[in-house]
């Protein structure tokens, strides 16, 4: 009997020995255990973080540095990789616009690959007169400055949320209503080539100010109505741009600027696409165009300025302008000559005014 007590003295013992001992564990191993789950943790969350944004293509997303964890070498690693990851699709995004690679990537559905006709606004742009500023100058120092003219045009657009399809040359074609759906595309479009002229003539005054004795005046072509926009070329290598009618009228109306002496020429389907938006801006009807390519005349409309930023010029040119206009239209070419004469001598130098006031004088010396 004294040996069966002792024995079971000693279990004893030993069992509290070990309760003791896995007591002071868990004081050790609990809270080690909270720090190494605080470590990895944070750094997992910022990773997770990272990783969203990066599948949302948010590469403006402030991106939050991940916490130093020596104990896991791996994540270390896949920081590294994550980091690179997101250079690299930052840097694919400026060759292809990244509300079209976002729509592939989160929705391959919202888009036809094959291509869709879709009514779109189409800006283009060209720099008045750019190979005779350029010829003489240096290749290097010339493409410098052609990147920051483009950089602006560039960022109109995506401020505007137009779809910049392609450089050539000196020229821009930018559209507006694809792949991402948009209420106004015409009035998206008016407002991106006024604010590119703004945006570029302060570029002008920043080289002249720089010593840099060149300007690039710019002309703007603005046209609306259906084209096809989708891809392009091969299944190896394709392009996601708009092809029609209408690109090619904005390019032509672009290149009448120069027989109108204007800058921002809209044809008359643009106009009309702003609906009661066409009041926010001073506009005023050319004249009706032969473009080169098309059949038929396309009615010609210059797009002066906002209607709340005019200045007190541009609104008595708009309306003696529109009054001379009308006037010859319903042949009464002496009043339409009374209200030109009453323009600035400035605004009757401009070519289109000179042709209304040729056009009317004919007509009046042919009724005598």
């Amino acid at each position: 009997m004294l040996f069966r007590s002792q024995v079971i003295a000693e279990r004893r013992r030993m069992l509290d020995r070990l309760l003791q001992a896995y007591a002071l564990s868990l004081l050790f191993a609990l809270p080690l255990a909270a720090l190494l789950g605080n470590r990895l943790g944070s750094p997992l969350r910022v990773l997770n973080e990272r990783l969203h944004a990066l599948a949302q293509l948010d590469f403006n997303s402030e991106d939050q540095p991940i916490p130093s964890t020596r104990l896991i070498y791996e994540i270390q690693r896949i920081s590294q990789s994550m980091a690179t990851l997101q250079a690299a699709l930052a840097d694919f995004s400026r060759y292809v616009p990244t509300s079209l690679v976002r729509q592939l990537v989160l929705n391959r559905q919202a888009l036809h690959l094959e291509g869709e006709s879709r009514p779109l606004a189409v800006l283009f742009t060209d720099i008045r007169g750019f190979t005779t500023l350029t010829e003489n100058m240096d290749p290097t120092f010339t493409l410098k400055l052609l990147n920051e003219y483009f950089g602006v045009i560039h960022r109109v657009a995506t401020h505007t949320q137009g779809v910049l399809d392609k450089y050539m040359g000196d020229s821009a074609l930018v559209f507006w209503g694809a792949p991402d759906h948009l209420d106004q595309p015409a009035r998206a479009a008016v407002e991106a080539a006024l604010l590119s002229q703004a945006q570029l003539e302060q570029l002008n005054s920043d080289w002249q100010s720089q010593g840099i004795d060149l300007r690039f005046d710019t002309c703007f072509g603005l046209d609306y109505g259906p084209v096809v926009v989708g891809n392009m070329g091969p299944h190896e290598r394709v392009n996601y741009t708009i092809v029609g009618d209408h690109v090619n009228q904005a390019q032509r109306l672009e290149r009448v600027n120069r027989d109108f002496g204007t800058a921002i020429l809209a044809s008359g389907d643009l106009v009309a696409a702003l609906g009661d938006a066409a009041e926010d801006y001073l506009i005023v009807a050319v004249d009706q165009a032969r473009l080169r390519g098309f059949s038929s005349s396309v009615d010609v409309y210059e797009i002066l300025a906002r209607r709340r930023e005019a200045t007190a010029e541009q609104l008595q040119f708009a309306q003696l302008f529109h009054a001379a206009r009308e006037a010859f239209l319903q042949s009464r070419c002496t009043d339409a000559l009374e209200h030109l004469r009453q323009l600035p001598e400035q605004a009757r130098q401009r070519p289109y005014v000179q042709s209304l006031i040729q056009a009317s004088t004919a007509a009046v010396e042919s009724d005598a």
